[in-house]
């Protein structure tokens, strides 16, 4: 598996995996399939030259075998500033309980603890017990914070965080 950050010129990757996840969880996302797919490509070569541009965000994506099988999207808090969101974490069905969540957060709070950064938070639908359990797997814990899904405002969400734990491998984190 080979974990690393979105370029500059994965703008198709970026396309690709983010359909595929919206088309496989659409409410797992603060997003519809419809109209993401009919962005141009335009967008999408903006949106990878913004995230990859960026000193407070990032996106790192998981290939096996040169396949991109895993996306995550992790962001500064602008209001908290000693806390990391996560989001748009998905992993590809096939190749799920293979330990990609696991390195994709691992990353995340690699640069999280580069940053000085404490906290790692995140919201999941209520309901998608697979990746409530995932991340409850993965150490977060529920806050017991509820809000609204943003598109689609009969769905819940629920705020899981957990500390940039200190017992990760030495390396983790790298530069990109």
């Amino acid at each position: 598996m080979d974990v690393r950050r979105l370029t500059h010129n994965d703008s198709a990757v970026l396309k690709d995996i983010w359909l595929r996840a919206l088309a496989d969880t659409p409410t797992a996302f603060g997003a519809h399939y419809a109209d993401e797919v009919a962005k141009p490509d335009s967008y999408w070569q903006e949106l990878a030259q913004q995230v990859a541009g960026a000193t407070d965000q990032m996106v790192l994506v998981a290939s096996i075998e040169s396949h991109v099988c895993g996306l995550i999207h992790a962001l500064i808090d602008p209001q908290q500033r000693d806390v990391v969101q996560l989001g748009a974490m998905w992993i590809d069905p096939a190749v799920r309980r293979q330990g990609i969540a696991r390195e994709l957060v691992d990353m995340v709070t690699a640069w999280a603890q580069h940053e000085h950064i404490h906290r790692l938070a995140l919201w999941v639908t209520e309901g998608n017990l697979a990746a409530i359990q995932t991340y409850e797997r993965l150490g977060f814990q529920d806050t017991g914070q509820r809000a609204a899904f943003p598109t689609n405002p009969m769905l819940a969400m629920r705020q899981m965080t957990r500390a940039c734990m200190q017992n990760l491998k030495r390396g983790k984190w790298k530069q990109w």
